[in-house]
């Protein structure tokens, strides 16, 4: 298993389908998902940004300390892509010297120029501008060291099992034995 599907399947294992009750963060809501499933869309962006793997931890602690901050926040079907990819997008320019042209980056979220810096202000916010602190240090190397050591899982192992919605595990240094389920929403992310 890459890292690219645990970290999609950590963050599907987090989706409801409640509706969210905070206003503000709705802004990462749109009518109709991409039509990919998370992990190949989040291998699509490494093949484009040619980036480490501290930006994708850090991007899936971001999330995290966005649902720790903000609990009736909800995770969809409808803002997982753009709230993933803001987050990206603000781990990568935390980390990395920025070589790509912001409207490049833009296009690669579906998204013009104007609506990531928005988006990026908002999730900013959100996250109080902390960014790196003694915690995150801490667990995006936890996070790094549980991705190393996955074991290899064929796609159709992956492919062939389910489970229910909204089980929540934040624990990432627990086993991991069972990442080859798949979300019930996962019909959301897979190639139509």
């Amino acid at each position: 298993m890459t890292k690219f599907e645990a970290m999609s399947h950590m963050l599907i294992k987090k989706i409801s389908n409640q509706v969210s009750e905070v206003q503000h963060l709705e802004i990462f809501s749109v009518e109709r998902p991409l039509s990919i499933h998370l992990f190949a869309y989040l291998e699509y962006i490494q093949d484009e940004l040619d980036c480490c793997d501290t930006v994708f931890a850090l991007a899936y602690l971001y999330i995290e300390k966005l649902l720790k901050n903000f609990p009736r926040f909800v995770i969809n079907a409808s803002n997982l892509f753009r709230l993933t990819f803001t987050a990206l997008i603000i781990a990568l320019k935390f980390t990395e010297d920025n070589k790509f042209p912001y409207e490049d980056l833009a296009k690669l979220g579906h998204i013009n120029a104007k609506e990531l810096s928005v988006l990026e202000e908002v999730l900013l916010s959100s996250l109080n501008y902390e960014l790196w602190d003694e915690e995150i240090v801490k667990k995006s190397q936890d996070l790094l060291n549980v991705w190393n050591n996955f074991n290899i899982c064929s796609d159709t192992e992956y492919e062939e099992e389910s489970e229910d919605v909204g089980s929540e595990s934040t624990n990432f240094t627990e086993s991991f034995d069972d990442l080859s389920n798949l979300s019930e929403l996962s019909a959301f992310f897979t190639d139509i």
